[in-house]
């Protein structure tokens, strides 16, 4: 049991390093959690369950961060014609997870521990992304399952009806060339200050982990990066000056890794008082300190790049609507900006109200991963603007959908309310 196990762990670590230089490979993580899901449910002592099941969650935890791409989990087809039909398939992991909960459940004595972890990470496949398929399945369980795991996977999907907190439209970035190159042409920043925010999760932290720089063809501009467990925001000005605003960030760097988190960096330039920089994480401001503020019209003709920096391991993991402001927003506007209150959300809308400013340097780009051409590898600047950008090597665009809007497309949240009400479900 132990040699499998290890061997398990030891085949899922190959394909995660394989997936930093070939994205297909994503596609190979799942198999090492569907052997132990085999193994997990022909166990006959507890003690064989217990040590397989801690191997995993462990395997599931690194499969779980890359469910957003959903075709790379789907079931083979079983029928070649049909093979363009992909809505029609659903996620092969949650299908072996409600097998085993489903064999777990139908044994004399049910082992609750394991079928909670079980339904937990149903749960968590659930959140990332779902289709029709999958909330079909969901639904069989419900009708055909035992007891405890029906109850409680009943139990989550209401959970489910009732939130959706994480961002839907991503950028991945997976090897040491992946980030976004923004146009470098035109004036991005003004004498006012700027705003940098997004949506981010990271899949590791390396020593250093590249943010975003801003920097015109002399060097001179911003960058932020991670630096360990700290946040480094520097600033280069004329004749090599260098300044930069070290932030203790281990707490933040260590949600960053486990969910998604809303960062948002403000720099304001101030006509008597020292330059200002502020931190918000998830809308709540973290640090304010001093930074001097470059010369906008010395970061022109560079290089600028999010999730890229020189010297600087590129970012690995996910980020959520990258977008820059020209002005620096208070801590109010900044909770606006959060994926869970985004006036974003309708595309016409930003588009529409950013048309409408005499001053278009109030909002000088945003790129959203529904608006890509991920064959030409370009990121449209969604504010109106035309800075458009380009995405990098490993770096896709993914929009991933949730347990609502798949329940929707096989029949409305509001008869699914009423099914649950009648106890269709209990």
């Amino acid at each position: 049991m132990e040699e499998l196990l290890q061997d398990a762990e030891e085949a899922q670590l190959q394909t995660l390093q394989a997936i930093t230089e070939d994205s297909t490979q994503v596609s190979r993580l799942k198999d090492p959690v569907l052997l132990l899901l085999d193994v997990l449910v022909q166990c006959e002592t507890p003690e064989t369950r217990r040590q397989t099941l801690h191997v995993l969650r462990r395997l599931f935890a690194a499969c779980s961060a890359h469910f957003y791409d959903v075709q790379a989990f789907q079931e083979a087809p079983t029928d070649a014609s049909k093979s363009k039909h992909v809505v029609k398939r659903g996620n092969l992991v949650l299908k072996s997870l409600l097998g085993a909960l489903q064999t777990l459940s139908s044994k004399d004595e049910v082992d609750e521990e394991v079928v909670q972890a079980l339904v937990d990470m149903v749960r968590a496949l659930c959140l990332q992304s779902m289709n029709a398929a999958d909330v079909v399945a969901l639904f069989d369980f419900l009708r055909l399952g035992q007891q405890p795991a029906r109850g409680w996977i009943l139990q989550m999907q209401k959970a489910l009806v009732e939130m959706d907190t994480l961002p839907r439209a991503i950028f991945t970035m997976r090897g040491s060339h992946a980030g976004l190159i923004v146009p470098s042409e035109q004036q991005l920043f003004t004498k006012r200050g700027y705003s940098c925010s997004f949506g981010i999760h990271l899949d590791a932290t390396t020593a250093t982990v590249a943010l975003y720089s801003f920097r015109g063809h002399n060097g001179q501009g911003v960058s932020a990066f991670l630096d360990g467990k700290t946040l480094v925001v520097k600033m280069v000005a004329g004749q090599g000056v260098v300044q930069q605003v070290e932030v203790p960030f281990a707490d933040h760097i260590d949600k960053m890794e486990r969910e998604w988190v809303h960062l948002c960096i403000v720099h304001a330039k101030k006509m008597v008082f020292k330059d200002k920089l502020s931190v918000f994480v998830d809308g709540k401001c973290v640090f304010n300190g001093n930074l001097g503020y470059p010369d906008p019209l010395m970061m022109i003709g560079g290089r600028n790049t999010i999730g890229i920096e020189p010297l600087v391991h590129g970012l690995k993991g996910k980020l959520w609507s990258p977008t820059l402001f020209g002005v620096a927003l208070s801590e109010a506007e900044v909770q606006r900006l959060h994926w869970l209150t985004h006036w974003k959300n309708d595309l016409n809308s930003v588009a529409a109200e950013n048309a409408g400013l005499t001053d278009k340097s109030k909002f000088c780009f945003c790129y959203d991963a529904r608006s890509c051409d991920l064959t030409e590898h370009i990121c449209y600047d969604v504010s109106g603007n035309d800075c458009h950008g380009s995405l990098g090597s490993g770096t896709s665009a993914y929009v991933t959908q949730s347990f609502v809007h798949a329940l929707d497309s096989v029949f409305s949240t509001a008869t699914y309310a009423v099914l649950i009400s009648f106890g269709y479900t209990g």
